[in-house]
């Protein structure tokens, strides 16, 4: 079994999750207010969630004085080892992991079975050629910097 990974960008994660020898692509997108969830496996939505700003700061206090940027770029920087499915009766529940002060938080993505395959499979191709183009801009970007810095090498050599 190989490790999870993940994929981010600067308002989308997806990151490979494990529960009970299944396993899920969850994709966490930053929609308005809110961060919605959806869960694939075998490239087609099987489940969907969402959660908005107040519901956020009502399950982790700590984050009362933060906005939904802020708080999806700390869910952005975590491990995928911080994500789980779990079960609760008919109910699946998307965990995430969150330390706050020490202390470990979670956050609660309630979640539905997605009944609307077609919508979301569409939806999966959109996110990934959006995460194949950020990272060509990211390598773009990565390679300005490094021509700069040589230059500045450069510079530096012949003074």
């Amino acid at each position: 079994m190989e490790a999870p990974t993940s994929i981010q960008g600067n308002s989308m994660k997806i990151v490979q999750v494990e529960n009970e020898e299944n396993i899920y692509i969850c994709n966490l997108q930053l929609v308005e207010n809110s961060i919605e969830a959806y869960i694939f496996q075998t490239y087609s939505s099987t489940f969907k969630g969402n959660i908005n700003l107040n519901q956020i700061k009502n399950q982790i206090r700590d984050f009362i004085d933060l906005n939904i940027n802020e708080i999806f770029e700390e869910i952005n920087s975590l491990d995928p080892s911080s994500f789980s499915i779990s079960k609760d009766s008919d109910k699946y529940i998307l965990k995430i992991k969150i330390k706050v002060f020490r202390k470990e938080k979670y956050l609660l993505i309630y979640l539905e079975e997605n009944k609307n395959m077609n919508e979301t499979n569409g939806d999966l191709i959109n996110y990934y050629e959006e995460i194949m183009n950020g990272k060509d801009k990211m390598i773009l970007k990565l390679n300005e910097i490094n021509e700069k810095k040589n230059k500045e090498i450069e510079m530096l050599k012949n003074n």
